[in-house]
């Protein structure tokens, strides 16, 4: 879902804020995900169908990268971190110190290469004779 809505996010300011985008990069934690995002929609169910629809009619696929568990700043409210630790958190405040760098510095991406059954939600097809 952190993918649709960075999708979503990047549509409105596209739209809205008319603001140029040079380049877009866009990051997930989640190899799943990164995935279903670079593949076919139609090989998956349709709830991750309907999401990566959305997701490629919003942005290119190939602007999506991954980013460690450790570098995602979101993982720390997911994992109850109190405000005070929030307020002192260099990453919760900056982002991963990457980020704030020369592209070369960027976590090289995974090339999402999975065996078939691993991604966990391919669709099923029975055809009957």
């Amino acid at each position: 879902m952190g993918a649709v809505i960075a999708a979503r996010i990047l549509r409105y300011w596209k739209v809205n804020l008319h603001f140029p985008i040079s380049r877009v990069y866009l990051w997930s934690d989640s190899l799943i995900a990164l995935h279903w995002i670079k593949g076919a929609a139609s090989k998956w169910k349709p709830f991750v169908s309907n999401r990566v629809i959305e997701i490629q009619s919003n942005t290119d696929p190939v602007n999506w990268h991954h980013c460690s568990g450790k570098d995602n700043s979101a993982d720390y409210i997911s994992r109850g971190a109190s405000a005070e630790r929030l307020m002192n958190s260099s990453i919760w405040i900056h982002g991963p110190e990457w980020l704030r760098q020369e592209e070369e510095n960027c976590p090289k991406g995974s090339d999402c290469k999975f065996s078939p059954g691993e991604s966990g939600e391919r669709r099923i097809i029975q055809d009957e004779i």
